[in-house]
């Protein structure tokens, strides 16, 4: 079987315009996930807990992507002629 994988290069070069509510809201989440994941584990894991937390605003400063945790060409239609997302299946 032969994959067109254009869709998945194209995906990552149009990035989504993210509204600035839904950025603070997944840093908050994250801060709050990853606070109680710094008081949680043993203290050889702080180091990097701690560097994920000091770098929460430039990993959100990065630009949106399409992401699908079962992301794979059995569950996306793609337009064959555009490269554009279609639909997602799962």
């Amino acid at each position: 079987m032969l994959i067109d994988y254009s869709f998945f290069a194209l995906s990552w070069k149009a990035t989504q315009q993210v509204d600035s509510d839904y950025r603070e809201n997944i840093r908050r989440t994250y801060t709050k996930e990853l606070q109680l994941l710094l008081y949680s584990i043993p203290s050889r894991f702080h180091q990097t807990i701690q560097r994920c937390l000091d770098s929460i605003e430039a990993v959100l400063s990065l630009p949106m992507v399409l992401l699908h945790r079962d992301f794979g060409t059995c569950n996306i239609i793609v337009d064959k002629t555009s490269c554009h997302l279609t639909g997602v299946i799962d």
